[in-house]
């Protein structure tokens, strides 16, 4: 998802267009424009590269799901990238302690932070 916010740097660095305000899956947002066959202007292409990003994590991983957020670091105009991911861990189904885990327990955790 960086790579394609990188190709679209302007856009992704002037303002929060990327961000979902919560975890989604593809089907959430929508089906977008097809920039592969059809002109699409940079904020046509925010759309585009969530939905195939989003779709990705929701094809790859158990009931993968991310979020994207972002926030302007203090001082400066850089903008900082989250990026979570969350999924269904389906081989575990214990905690550490031995107890079962309840279905809204069974979710694993990943996030990452970047500049563009």
């Amino acid at each position: 998802m960086l790579d394609r916010m990188r190709a679209n740097r302007n856009v992704a660095n002037s303002s929060p267009i990327y961000n979902t305000n919560g975890f989604f899956v593809a089907d959430d947002i929508g089906t977008p424009l097809d920039c592969y066959t059809t002109e699409c202007n940079p904020t046509d292409f925010v759309d585009f590269d969530r939905f195939h990003f989003l779709t990705q994590v929701q094809n790859v991983l158990p009931l993968g799901r991310a979020e994207i957020s972002s926030e302007i670091l203090s001082g400066t105009t850089t903008r900082l990238y989250r990026i979570n991911f969350e999924w269904r861990n389906v081989a575990n189904r214990q905690d550490r302690d031995g107890a079962t885990l309840d279905d809204d327990d069974e979710f694993e955790r990943f996030s990452f932070i970047s500049i563009l």
